[in-house]
């Protein structure tokens, strides 16, 4: 391969116009009625919210040189994206809503060690701002893009209790219908007026502070009614809730055993958490979904999806901000801790975690949440193992307090986590030219499609499905068999999301304080004032040792990019070879695999050289030394 040189300069594409601004008006009030052994507590909120979210990526421009030469000679290309009227600040999204909530619940001291209570909550949008009307949506689609929250409507019960039996046992827990705040940056992509982009391909004489004129009067010239990017609420869009369990059991105790005096009050908690999402959030494109003569689809060679290839039909992405069914929590953790009289103490704690989730909800930008999301079916994602799952996870906290100068105290701190790995999800490698299932216009990240595992018999891989290139031998078909093996993935079926973690990891912190004296310089106010020094040791085992706390992660981005892959049409393969036959590029895999025979898969390289990543910036030791006025 040649030698390449890529130079970046100016800031990021996506901080060209990027901010976000909110005003909020909060009103509440409660009152409390004793009666008897009741405690009835009723109330209501209204809130007046409104913000600006401003968000033009590209808007100074993209200027893109091919090679040095180019960049000397100011010879390149440029991407551009702005309102209509090339004033960015005619591009943000800005509207606002108000919410009206009013609660009550009652909470019973059934007997002195007994309290139940019960309570609902009623919340409610109110809303006259709608989302913009844009022709070009409603001449593709047949319907308005215009909506909001307005109605939107949720009712919360929920349920609790504390149980006391004895004076050293308590008992918690409750039952309840949950909504947390929602992200409002996701609401107000819909928001934004209609933005128009242009493009300008071998530009001379380019000043990467200016926007060229060519680019400035595409924009301008831009037609309202032909197909631009739009973000939209579906219209039957609900508040995200969640509904939760919990159950906790607080212990003290005294390890006083068989005349073994281990000392008095200790602490042992356990506490079981259980979720379950009633509505989520999930993104869907509706130009791979329903717009005319574009949402026919193909089927690939294991049976999933093939959607239209957006970039290569030239069509615009119309993402759709709808809900999603499924996930799950199951969290599990234990504890105990003790504080000594000589000023050591000491908590310990194991957590077991088995969450999942349908879409991450990692982006701002519902085309980023959507492409984000690592499954067989982008627009209708399947529940899977929640990508910040850890299964297992130890805290470990150790600290030594005492004044040994009169008031003045000092404090160490050790604070451990030794935690199994971080999960990862086993993908097929694709590139900008092969589409593979379909891809937004807006292109990358294109990689967060799940493996299909080949059939294997007698050692061997044996699957009508799948054909492997030269670049696949033999070699590398024996590492891929003893790589399925080894993390126990299955032959003839897809691979699940995030089945596979990285290795355990561990991270240890110290922490030391020492107060000193200040003197009041005859100044009563200054009295008692002062000062502490202290040092702060992330990862001290990589300051002992180098090759000590180094921190594995299952892969970049979540998945593991392990295989090579084409689309080719099988009878092709059948009349040219495996290596003869041609790949299918753009939307031809979408119009030519119409049935789940038509086509296989070749596998035209194995990633060896992608497993393995080393997460540099948490495997080093940092240290903070600094001092504080106490007052």
């Amino acid at each position: 391969m040649d030698n390449q040189a890529t130079f970046t300069a100016g800031c990021d594409r996506f901080r060209h116009a990027n901010s976000f601004e909110d005003t909020r008006l909060q009103l509440f009030g409660s009152g409390t009625y004793l009666m008897d052994d009741h405690t009835i507590t009723a109330g209501g909120s209204y809130q007046d919210y409104s913000l600006v979210n401003f968000f033009v990526f590209d808007s100074l421009g993209r200027f893109t040189f091919d090679s040095l030469t180019d960049l000397i000679n100011r010879t390149g290309s440029v991407s551009y994206r702005n309102a209509q009227s090339n004033n960015v600040a005619d591009a943000s999204a800005a509207f606002g809503f108000q919410t009206l909530s009013v609660f009550a619940q009652d909470e019973w001291q059934v007997n002195p060690d007994l309290i139940v209570n019960g309570g609902v909550r009623f919340e409610t949008f109110i809303q006259g701002d709608q989302t913009p009307l844009r022709q070009d949506f409603a001449t593709a689609y047949g319907r308005s893009s215009q909506n909001n929250l307005d109605g939107i409507s949720i009712l919360l019960p929920r349920v609790g209790f504390s149980y006391t039996p004895y004076a050293r046992t308590k008992v918690s827990g409750g039952f309840g219908l949950f909504s947390g705040s929602n992200p409002m940056v996701w609401i107000s992509n819909a928001y934004q007026p209609q933005i128009f982009s242009a493009f300008g391909g071998g530009l001379t004489n380019l000043d990467p502070t200016v926007v060229p004129q060519v680019l400035l009067d595409a924009v301008a010239a831009s037609d309202p009614t032909s197909s631009a990017d739009i973000d939209l609420i579906d219209p039957n869009f609900q508040t995200p809730s969640t509904w939760k369990a919990s159950l906790k059991w607080e212990q003290g105790f005294d390890a006083n055993w068989g005349g073994i005096d281990l000392g008095d009050d200790y602490l042992f908690t356990a506490q079981y958490l259980y979720s379950k999402s009633k509505q989520g959030f999930r993104w869907e494109n509706l130009a791979q979904t329903e717009l005319a003569g574009v949402s026919n689809t193909g089927v690939a060679p294991d049976g999933r999806i093939i959607y239209a290839d957006l970039a290569d039909l030239g069509v615009r992405d119309a993402i759709q901000l709808t809900n999603s069914e499924g996930g799950r929590g199951h969290i599990m953790s234990v504890g105990l801790a003790k504080q000594y009289d000589f000023g050591g103490s000491f908590n310990v704690n194991y957590t077991y975690s088995d969450v999942e989730s349908v879409t991450p909800g990692t982006s701002s930008r519902g085309i980023s949440s959507l492409r984000a999301t690592i499954g067989v079916d982008r627009n209708n994602p399947l529940t899977g193992i929640a990508p910040f799952n850890t299964k297992h996870k130890f805290g470990l906290n150790f600290a030594f307090e005492r004044n040994f100068f009169d008031d003045l105290t000092t404090r160490l701190d050790i604070f451990g986590n030794i935690t199994s790995g971080e999960p990862y999800s086993n993908t097929f490698n694709v590139s900008s030219s092969n589409a593979l299932f379909g891809r937004s216009i807006s292109g990358s990240p294109r990689d967060n499609d799940l493996l299909y595992i080949p059939m294997i018999s007698g050692g061997a891989f044996n699957d009508p499905a799948v054909v492997f290139g030269a670049g696949f031998d033999a070699a590398d078909q024996a590492d891929f068999i003893s790589y399925i093996n080894a993390n126990g993935l299955t032959p003839g079926s897809i691979v699940d999301r995030n089945q596979n973690a990285s290795a355990w990891n561990q991270l240890w912190d110290l922490s030391f304080s020492q107060e000193l004296p200040f003197g009041d310089f005859g100044q009563k106010r200054l009295a008692g004032n002062k000062i502490k020094v202290y040092v702060h040791i992330r990862n001290v085992l990589n300051l002992l040792d180098s090759d000590w706390g180094t921190r594995k992660r299952g892969s970049g981005f979540d998945t593991i990019r392990l295989v090579t892959a084409d689309l080719v049409a099988a009878a092709d393969v059948a009349a040219n070879g495996v290596d003869g036959a041609s790949a299918l590029r753009g939307d031809d895999p979408r119009t030519t695999c119409t049935a789940q025979a038509s086509c296989v898969y070749r596998y035209s390289r194995y990633r060896a050289d992608s497993l393995g990543f080393l997460d540099l910036d948490r495997s080093l030791y940092k240290v903070k030394v600094g001092i504080r006025y106490e007052f």
